[in-house]
């Protein structure tokens, strides 16, 4: 199918958002440590913890909300 990857099971979809929040979610993550170890805190350390915790329960599909809206908010 032209290159395609099919998805056929819903463990498999799971494991494709867990490792898009792994992917998306690290730079927001290690950009929010580096600023607080800056001394620089704000709503990132919200959303990072967040994330954190979206991984750590499994649960993707939360951290990828928090982590489009996080980047959003940056690019707007």
């Amino acid at each position: 199918m032209g290159g395609l990857i099919a998805i056929t099971s819903v463990p498999d979809a799971h494991r494709v958002m867990l490792i898009g929040l792994v992917l998306s979610g690290a730079p927001l993550v290690w950009r929010t440590a580096r600023d607080a170890l800056r001394g620089h805190f704000a709503t990132d350390v919200v959303a990072s913890l967040a994330v954190l915790t979206a991984i750590v329960q499994d649960q993707p599909v939360a951290g990828l909300v928090v982590t489009l809206m996080q980047t959003g908010g940056e690019a707007l």
